[in-house]
């Protein structure tokens, strides 16, 4: 009688951690589809936009080079040195990515980015070539600071399918920059040529009549005005989806499912232990009653 009663204890143990280790079994299953929930592929939307903005904004810089020279009424190697301050102001913003374990990535990207497309937008309407210098600056460090974060937050965010998912961001920087110039085309002048209206006479006389003024600060406001927009995208986004449901990175994810699961897991088996206590003492309450039978016996 005791042997069966082992055997069937035993049994019924063994069941309740078969149980567990299914059940435990069946949480870890289902880690990634949860992990790959929809804010990541909000995020990941957004970061392809916001790539796509970032060609289309280095793709209008060079063609307008020539007319914010006339705009600012300088030379041409002073307004090109607004292309060095913009790739020093990068390769600041690619070290910036250091700081990403101290502050907050997602509030980051917001300001900077915010940042940036502002400075976009305002180009046109610098008064000097010294405000043109800080805006190239301000852009150059977003661009740096964007790139870093981007290239780690998909691979972060996608770790199995990284290659694929870095490589359609990387598409979406070159059509950017294949729009860019797209976009600025209608609206650049180039350089002021004089029309030489040559009248053939006996003497040979020739006269020019210059060409009409153009307003080209007017005619840069618009196609920066549409990459400022589109930078000016994934600021909203991500500062909706902060409030909404904020970005949490894999290990967070993974430290915040484990230490639920642990609270269960204790749960259940504070709860494995109670029902393995009362049936012993269920046990020894029949061995107690049916002992004086056997003895008389």
């Amino acid at each position: 009688m005791d042997i069966l009663d082992n055997d069937i204890e035993v049994d019924n143990n063994n069941e309740a951690m078969e149980a567990i280790n299914g059940d435990k079994r069946h949480r870890r299953s289902q880690r990634s589809a949860e992990y790959k929930s929809w804010d990541l592929y909000v995020y990941t939307i957004a970061m392809f936009v916001n790539h796509f903005a970032v060609g289309v904004n280095s793709g209008i810089g060079g063609p307008a080079l020539v007319d914010l020279r006339y705009m600012l009424n300088t030379t041409i190697n002073l307004i090109s040195i607004s292309l060095v301050i913009n790739n020093i102001g990068y390769l600041s913003g690619s070290l910036f990515g250091l700081l990403y374990k101290y502050i907050n990535r997602q509030l980051t990207i917001v300001v900077i980015m915010a940042a940036m497309a502002a400075s976009i937008t305002l180009i046109p309407d610098c008064p000097n070539l010294w405000i043109l210098y800080l805006f190239q600056y301000a852009i150059g460090l977003g661009a740096g600071i964007w790139d870093t974060a981007n290239n780690v937050w998909l691979i972060e965010m996608w770790p199995q399918n990284s290659s694929p998912v870095l490589q359609f961001s990387q598409f979406m920087y070159g059509l950017g920059s294949v729009f860019g110039p797209i976009i600025v085309k209608p609206y650049l002048t180039g350089e002021t040529n004089h029309t030489l209206a040559i009248q053939l006479s006996d003497f040979g006389d020739i006269t020019s009549t210059p060409s009409a003024p153009v307003d080209r600060r007017a005619l840069l406001r618009t196609p920066y005005l549409i990459s400022g927009i589109l930078q000016g995208f994934i600021p909203v986004v991500f500062l909706i989806m902060y409030f909404v449901k904020q970005y949490k990175s894999r290990d967070q994810r993974l430290k915040r499912k484990d230490s639920s699961e642990s609270l269960l897991s204790d749960h259940l088996d504070d709860r494995d232990d109670g029902a393995v206590r009362s049936s012993q003492i269920e046990d020894n309450c029949l061995e107690s009653t049916y002992s004086p039978i056997t003895s008389k016996k």
